[in-house]
């Protein structure tokens, strides 16, 4: 059977892969930055190793072994360089295939600095000799699960309300690698695009909310720049809101409303909605 590497699985969508890869009984290994995570993750009873993908000297002593890899890296300047260093190091340790998890639109010429990051890196695996699937996902829910201290005070705010997009619960882009990894032969060079069964808005996903929780919620919309400094006063840095402005400012154009049938393609099931994902998170919500 085959041996998964996971990286960025402490993260949001590595951590779901993992939880699946590890329910179908998939051999997986994760990789980490930090033997503190290293640490956590063995006490869980799953294999863990340490490495840096800005360091390629220690990658291939994490890759041996390894038939498959996901990778999930946050978004830097460096990005390309460091999923390009994971790719030439998989390459050489023998690795059959590399999944990434990508973005929407990404291309050369994308609109903002996240697409062409994502590009970049994408081109770095493709050019590494490495097997590849790209998976190039819309907003996940779960970013929703931010609005849960405000449910309490009946309002929740945040920028571009009526803004339309079809954002994909992680469990779904989850379920798509987990499929791909067990099955490269069949998914090699194909780039998914995966989204949600719907567009939807933050106002209309409030006004589920508030019918799934039981009690009335009120959107309050703030502008992108509120939004931004907002950001930054609770930890993130200048230019990660900058970022995520730009992935706003877009979203606001309706450019993110296209529904993809990949979801289904891969898995043989339709992606969740929105009122799927509320009923299943109602605790997180704070109900």
């Amino acid at each position: 059977m085959a041996t998964v590497l996971v990286c960025g699985a402490t993260g949001t969508t590595g951590s779901e892969v993992l939880r699946q890869l590890q329910a179908q009984g998939v051999g997986v290994r994760t990789l980490t930055r930090s033997e503190r995570s290293a640490t956590r993750l063995r006490d869980a009873g799953v294999e863990a190793v340490v490495g840096d993908l800005q360091e390629p000297s220690t990658l291939p002593a994490c890759l041996k072994g390894i038939d498959a890899v996901y990778v999930a890296s946050p978004a830097a300047l460096e990005l390309p360089a460091h999923e390009g260093n994971l790719a030439r190091a998989a390459a050489e340790a023998g690795v059959k295939h590399l999944v990434k998890l990508s973005v929407l639109g990404a291309g050369a010429d994308a609109p903002i600095t996240f697409g062409r990051l994502h590009f970049h890196a994408e081109e770095q695996i493709r050019q590494s000799g490495v097997g590849w699937t790209m998976l190039r996902a819309n907003g996940f829910m779960q970013n929703t699960l931010a609005w849960a201290p405000q449910i309490a005070t009946g309002s929740v705010y945040g920028p571009i309300m009526d803004a339309r997009w079809s954002i994909v619960d992680i469990r779904d882009i989850a379920a798509v690698a987990s499929a791909v990894l067990q099955d490269p032969d069949h998914h090699g060079g194909a780039v998914y695009s995966l989204t949600g069964p719907e567009a939807g808005s933050p106002r209309e996903q409030i006004a589920i909310l508030s019918e799934v929780l039981g009690r009335e919620l009120i959107a309050q919309e703030v502008s992108i720049d509120q939004a931004k400094a907002s950001m930054i006063d609770g930890g993130l840095s200048d230019w990660y809101a900058e970022r995520l402005g730009e992935l706003l400012s877009l979203f606001a154009e309706g450019v993110a409303e296209a529904i993809s049938p990949d979801v289904q393609r891969v898995t043989g099931r339709p992606p969740r909605t929105y009122r799927q994902f509320a009923s299943d998170h109602v605790e997180r919500f704070g109900d």
